[in-house]
This record gives C-alpha cells, sequence and structure tokens, in this order.
C-alpha cells in the first residue's frame, strides 16, 4: 500500500435491478406506427419498465428537454430501434421514396434490418448527456450490441399464454390507445378484440386501476373473471417492484400536444414518476367536452391533495392557456394560481416538475427485504480518492431460474455515501476500478455511486455456478480532484493545482480539511485576515494605519495584536474569539510571539515563542541580545504578544485567494452535499505541457456540477480578451459535462459589459449550460456570531 494511502471503512449500499435501456424511435412521418413498434419491442425485451422510448427527428435532433428526462432516467445504454425494411416501406413510405434508390422495392424486402435518419447524432447527443455501460477491456458496446434482461431466454408468448393480463394490441390506432401501450404494454395477438373507445381509454388512464379497465384490453383464458389481472409489463417482469427514493412532491402531469416529442415526454414523467397523461389537443377540445365523466374524474383529481402539472413540448404557453380554458368552461381548473374562475381550485400549475424529483425504479423483487448495507475495507487519498481493498462480493437472487441463466444479464448498483465522485458524465471505465483488479467487467458511473453488469466480461467455463459466474471487481471511487484529471484525459489534457491552489491545500492540511479552511477565511475572522494586507499604493505611517497601535510593521509585513482581533471582530463573544485564535495557533496557521529591536544595529524584527529565550541572536548582524525590556520599546511595563499570519495565508490572500473560498462558503450554504477543488491549471499531455486555461473553483453541489469563476473586480479582462476568457470557462464545463458556470466578483459587482458578454455567449454558443453573474459582499467587522 502506497505511503499516501490511509486505511479505512466505507459504508455501500448494494442493490440489483434489470438494465435501464433508452431506445431512440423515428419520430418524423407517421411517429405513431414507429412509437407502437417500439413500445412492442420494450414489452418483448423487459416488461417495458426498464426502458425509456425517445424520438429523434430525421435530422438526428433530439428535443432537449427529452435529453434531460433521458439524463434522469440514467440508462445502462442506448439502444436504436431497427426494422426491415419492409417495414420502412409501410410505416414511413415517403421517407423511402425521398431517401432510397428507386431501383430497389423496400416493400419486398423482409431481411435484415435498417435505420433511418441521422442516427449518428440522435446516438451522439444521448450519448453527451448519460453514462451508459463500457466494458473494462472494450469501451462502449456498438449500438445494436444485444440488448440484456435477466428473462432474456424466455418467449414473450410463452411467458403470457398461461396468465390474465391486460395491454393494448398494436393494431389499435387511436392516440389514448397508443398511451395507454405505454402504460400497459403492446402485444400483438391473433385474434385482437376491438379497440375500447377513445374515452373509455383516456378515463382509464386518468387513474390507471384494474376496476376501471376498459374489457377489451384484458386477455388471458379467464380474463373476464380475473380482477387481479395484472398489466402485461407487470406479468412479463414478475420479478421486479418499482421503488422510489424519498418522497415525490409532484402530482400528475398533463401533457398536451400531438408531436412525438409530447408523447416522449409524458412517457418519460410516466417512467420517472409514475403518474402522467398524454393528450393531444384535440382530446381536450371534443372529449372533456362531451363527457361528464372524464370532467368530473379531472375535477376530482383537481381538488384533491395533488398539483396537476400542464405542460407541452410543442404548443405554445397562450395555445396551452387556451386549451385550459376548455376545463375551466366546466369549473374544474385554474393556471398558476390565477383563478380562470373564482369557483375552481388552484391546484393546476403550468411549471414544468423536475425530472429527478424521486424518481422511480426497478428492483429484483427478491432483494429488496435484503438490499445490502456492507462496510467494506478501503485505502483512501488525501485527496478523497478511495480503493476497495478486496473484491466486492454483490448478493445474489435467489429465486431458481436465476441459478441457470448462462450470463448474469442484471445491474448491480453500489451507492457509497457522502463521495466526492460527480454522478453520471461518462467517466472511463478504468478510472473505476482499482490498479489491483484482475477481473474485465462492463462498468459505470451512474447518477449515484456505480453500477456494473453482474455477468463478467472474463471467461468463465462451462458448467460453473452462479456465484463463479458473476463479476467481483475491485472498485475505486476517484475524489473530485481525481476525477477531474481523469474527465480532463478524455480530451488529451491533464490538470495541475496552481500556485494558489498549493498554498490553499497546505493551510487545509493543516487545519484539517477544506471545509475548515473555508469556515476560517470566510467566517467572522475575515475582516481581521484581510488586515494583514499591506495597502496598495505608497504605504501610510504606521500611525495612521494602527492609531490604536495594535499594529505594526515589521519586514514589509503586518503584525497585529490582540486588541485588533478585539476591533475586527466586534461581535464575536470574546472566550469564542480566543477559541478561534488558539485554533489558528494550534494549527500553526498564526504564530504568535515579540516585536523586539537589536541593541547593536537596532534593526526591529518577530520572534516567535519557539525562538524565544533569555537571550536570542538578531537576524540581520548576529548579536546576542538580553530579553529586557528596552528590547520590546513599548510603553507599560510587559510586552505585547504580536500575530503573524503563515506566509501561504498571507499569500493567499494577497492574490485574493480568500474571494475563492468566500465564493465557496457560498455555494456550499446552497446545497446538501458540497464538495470542491483547489484552484486548479488544464494543461496538454504533449511536452512540454501548455497552459489551456485556469479554474478558480470547480463545486458538486448535490447533483450539479459547477464550473467558476472569480474575480474582486467584476471584469474578466476586456475587449477581445474578455470573450476568450469566458469562453475558456464554458469549454471547461463542457469538458467536463458540467451543469453550470458561475462568475462571481466580490469586491464590485459585474461590469454591465461583462454581464452582457457572459449572457450573449452562453445563448448564442452554450445553450445547454446554465450560466450566471454573481455578486458576493465580503464579511465586515459588524458580521459574526451575536
Amino acid at each position: 500500500m502506497a505511503s499516501s494511502m490511509t486505511p479505512g471503512y466505507r459504508t455501500a449500499m448494494i442493490g440489483l435491478r434489470p438494465p435501464r435501456v433508452a431506445l431512440l424511435f423515428p419520430g418524423w412521418e407517421n411517429w405513431r406506427g414507429w412509437a407502437r413498434l417500439a413500445l412492442e419491442t420494450v414489452t418483448g425485451e423487459w416488461g417495458g419498465g426498464g426502458h425509456l422510448i425517445v424520438p429523434y427527428d430525421e435530422d438526428g435532433s433530439v428535443d432537449e428537454e427529452l435529453v434531460r428526462a433521458c439524463t434522469a432516467f440514467d440508462p445502462d445504454r442506448i439502444e436504436l430501434l431497427t426494422a426491415p425494411p419492409s417495414t420502412w416501406a409501410k410505416l414511413s413510405p415517403e421517407w423511402v421514396a425521398r431517401t432510397q434508390p428507386r431501383s430497389e422495392d423496400w416493400s419486398t424486402i423482409s431481411q435484415g434490418r435498417v435505420s433511418g435518419g441521422d442516427t449518428q447524432m440522435a446516438i451522439t447527443r444521448l450519448l453527451e448527456a448519460t453514462s451508459v455501460m463500457q466494458s473494462s477491456i472494450g469501451g462502449v458496446p456498438p449500438i445494436g450490441h444485444p440488448r440484456l434482461s435477466p428473462n432474456n431466454d424466455t418467449e414473450t408468448a410463452k411467458q403470457l399464454e398461461a396468465t390474465e393480463y391486460f395491454a393494448t394490441d398494436p393494431s389499435w390506432t387511436g392516440d389514448a390507445a397508443l398511451f395507454a401501450g405505454a402504460v400497459a404494454g403492446v402485444v400483438r395477438h391473433e385474434s385482437p378484440n376491438t379497440e375500447p373507445s377513445n374515452d373509455a381509454l383516456i378515463w382509464w388512464l386518468m387513474n390507471p386501476t384494474v376496476d376501471r379497465l376498459p374489457a377489451q384490453m384484458e386477455w388471458g383464458q379467464s380474463a373476464a373473471e380475473q380482477k387481479q389481472v395484472r398489466s402485461a409489463f407487470e406479468a412479463l417482469s414478475d420479478d421486479t417492484t418499482a421503488l422510489r427514493r424519498g418522497w415525490p412532491t409532484n402530482g400528475l402531469v398533463i401533457v398536451i400536444g400531438d408531436t412525438a416529442q409530447d408523447f416522449g415526454l409524458a412517457l418519460a414523467f410516466l417512467r420517472l414518476h409514475g403518474s402522467a397523461i398524454w393528450l393531444t389537443p384535440e382530446n381536450v377540445r371534443e372529449a372533456f367536452p362531451r363527457s361528464w365523466q372524464l370532467r368530473s374524474e379531472l375535477q376530482t383529481l383537481v381538488h384533491g391533495t395533488q398539483t396537476i402539472h400542464l405542460i407541452s413540448a410543442s404548443l405554445k404557453e397562450s395555445e396551452v392557456d387556451a386549451l385550459a380554458l376548455t376545463f375551466d368552461d366546466h369549473h374544474i381548473v385554474t393556471m398558476n394560481g390565477r383563478p380562470l374562475d373564482t369557483r375552481v381550485s388552484p391546484r393546476l400549475s403550468r411549471d414544468w416538475p423536475p425530472f429527478d424529483d424521486a424518481p422511480l425504479r426497478l428492483m429484483l423483487t427478491d432483494h429488496i427485504s435484503t438490499r445490502t448495507t456492507v462496510a467494506v475495507p478501503v485505502n483512501e487519498s488525501e485527496r478523497g480518492t478511495f480503493e476497495l481493498v478486496t473484491p466486492l462480493d454483490s448478493p445474489l437472487p435467489q429465486r431458481p431460474r436465476f441459478q441457470h441463466i448462462q450470463r448474469p444479464a442484471w445491474i448491480v448498483d453500489v451507492d457509497f455515501d457522502q463521495t466526492a465522485m460527480p454522478g453520471g458524465r461518462g467517466l472511463p471505465p478504468q478510472s473505476l476500478l482499482a490498479a489491483s483488479n484482475d477481473q474485465p467487467v462492463s462498468i459505470r458511473a451512474s447518477m449515484r455511486g456505480v453500477s456494473f453488469e453482474a455477468g463478467s466480461d472474463g471467461v468463465t467455463l462451462g458448467g460453473t455456478v452462479l456465484p463463479g459466474r458473476v463479476a467481483r471487481p475491485t472498485l475505486r471511487i476517484p475524489g473530485l480532484e481525481d476525477w477531474v484529471t481523469e474527465m480532463a484525459h478524455t480530451r488529451q489534457l491533464t490538470t495541475r493545482i496552481s500556485q494558489a491552489g498549493r498554498h490553499a491545500a497546505l493551510l487545509a492540511r493543516r487545519l484539517g480539511g477544506r471545509d475548515r479552511l473555508i469556515d476560517v477565511v470566510s467566517g467572522p475572522l475575515h475582516p481581521y485576515l484581510r488586515e494583514y494586507l499591506m495597502p496598495n499604493g505608497s504605504r501610510p505611517l504606521i500611525s495612521e494605519m494602527f492609531p490604536a497601535r495594535d499594529g505594526v510593521v515589521v519586514s514589509d509585513r503586518i503584525l497585529l495584536n490582540y486588541q485588533a482581533l478585539k476591533r475586527l471582530t466586534p461581535s464575536i463573544r470574546d472566550q469564542n474569539r480566543r477559541d478561534h485564535l488558539d485554533n489558528l495557533l494550534a494549527a500553526e496557521i498564526v504564530t504568535q510571539g515579540l516585536v523586539l529591536n537589536c541593541a547593536e544595529c537596532e534593526e526591529v524584527f518577530f520572534v516567535t515563542m519557539d525562538d524565544l529565550g533569555i537571550r536570542y541572536p538578531c537576524p540581520r548582524c548576529g548579536a546576542i541580545n538580553t530579553l529586557s525590556s528596552p528590547r520590546w520599546r513599548r510603553d507599560g511595563e510587559e510586552p505585547s504578544w504580536f500575530y503573524d499570519l503563515h506566509p501561504a495565508l498571507r499569500a493567499l490572500m494577497k492574490s485574493n485567494g480568500d474571494a475563492v473560498l468566500l465564493a465557496a462558503a457560498h455555494f456550499r450554504g446552497q446545497t446538501w452535499l458540497y464538495r470542491d477543488t483547489h484552484e486548479l491549471e488544464f494543461m496538454t499531455l504533449s511536452q512540454p505541457p501548455k497552459k489551456q486555461f485556469e479554474i478558480d473553483l470547480i463545486a458538486r453541489m448535490g447533483d450539479r456540477l459547477v464550473v467558476c469563476e472569480v474575480k474582486s473586480n467584476g471584469e474578466v479582462g476586456g475587449g477581445s480578451k474578455r470573450a476568450e476568457e469566458i469562453r475558456k470557462r464554458f469549454k471547461a464545463a463542457t469538458l467536463l459535462r458540467a451543469d453550470q458556470v458561475s462568475f462571481v466578483s466580490i469586491d464590485q459587482p459585474w461590469a454591465d459589459g461583462t454581464k452582457d458578454a457572459i449572457s450573449r455567449i452562453q445563448k448564442d454558443e452554450y445553450p445547454r449550460l446554465v450560466a450566471d453573474a454573481i455578486h458576493i459582499a465580503r464579511p465586515t467587522t459588524t458580521g459574526g456570531e451575536p
């Protein structure tokens, strides 16, 4: 074990679940037919709950709200819906006629599978927003890689033939039937039932319980008598249970619109929140006015305890508001708390609920009650990176049929408590495995911890029992600074701590951690620490600087006594003030001593307590002096103790490094989990290394990653240099797949030109990133404790 690693233990929660797959499907002409085919496909693959279907346009673009939904869904794989040419000729004849050679009659070709549109662009966009499974020996599996499922050795028809279930049939073409298929599953039948009415399906979708189920959706020999009937999704995935971490704050989501994006958005909320419905404008204008049953159901929902979110991916807000008036005509809803009718409830919102609000997750049922929490031995570095000492033993499913699957295909989730590693973001698999790991495995950084395929990527001999066929990786969880470095490596860059960052790192080690450094510099002692800095420009007289004689200047360094501390921290109780000072002295961040002079050369100098004695040497002439009253040259009977800052802290304050720590304190106060880095320089990997840019602060705030630039004068360069410096921060955020770029000014507010440049560059060049310009005031002498 390397000397820089400290042994210890970490708590890990281990869960088993089915794979999660995001399936791209054509979202242009006749997208409804493709959506039905996609739902039929995922029903057969894994009961649907482990899949999200995402439409893409012919040019490969994917709606950004759907991209965000996909990020929250956190898929293990990105897949692409393909079909034989004959299916393309049937579902998208115009596209075939426009793009394919006239010499080929696609309607007669039933062999092979093809895709359409700019699929590479669509795939790339989702890969940029997610963190998919990668093999430690082979990288990202190619699109079209066989989808994995714990029950992938059993055909859908065979699983359903001996049970009762409800589902839709792909021959049903109505919009309500399409979304009902997203709720229950789409199964092809030799003799399909008649499609239920649109109103009946909408009524059921608003509260999809078995007792409200349209009879035409029930299948099986005794379905008519069986009221414990399950959906096809549930029947096909009876080894899984949906769980939710935390309590959701959202109610029903109604998505209005008639595009593939509206449908995909409603399906995303359904998968992530469990309560969503898709309505076309025609449904709203015609179904609700003619059906008292639908109006009554919506009124019941609105006047219940939950909020209803009314949103759209394709309609303007004014168009959605106009459709909402259709509801209000029957005294059902209001908009955003602004009553459209005083007799109605204000529970309908036009705000978009967050996708990541306690999302639903499928887990293997027989592991729910035994979800494992273990303490594992680790070696941890001072940078927060830790490695398991031994390979991880994950629990195994207990149901007999899992014992005989040739390649275990469930996913193992491992979530360590309070790690600094940001979730997802495509970290290379090698970064998640310790140097001692000797087993190939498909692994990824998930939104919460690490996920890997239970089946080993190594060689497994035939006849090996289940424990010998599962992966047992030796995991590594990088701290934030190491994580940033490894993400930089993906762009042929590396990082090093800047000079200011090295000063901060030294101080953090002495104080016991970066959190403690942030507390010290940003807390009530901040004005006192700033008092140690020499004024800019010509130096005033010492009597002008310290009229109360609580400070001196020695060798171009300001030294302060305890009276200065009292003057600059008037709101702190005296005992607390002394405790603060004692802690800094114990950490050797502040040094205590006397200001003395030399009897021979009259040099004035500072002698620390460690160097004090009855006799002491002069640092200039070497003369030995006796400690006596002429040497401290102060009125009064006893010498006054003075205090000096550690050179690293003095240099940090002088270079405005304290401004970065003030920004860190600001961000830390806004989140439940905060980790950050010292100031980093990004360098090329080539020799000699060339500096590309410098980032003052990279912070993990809960699930968000923020890149921060900190200034004290409200400016980021000027003219063309200003735009260049702003772009560098956005480029760094893109490299790290961060969520936000924050520009923080401490002493002065941002100049209007700088704020305009930030806004313009974000809007025109980096619209996927959030950007803000913040002004933070320094703590003053009136701050601190009451």
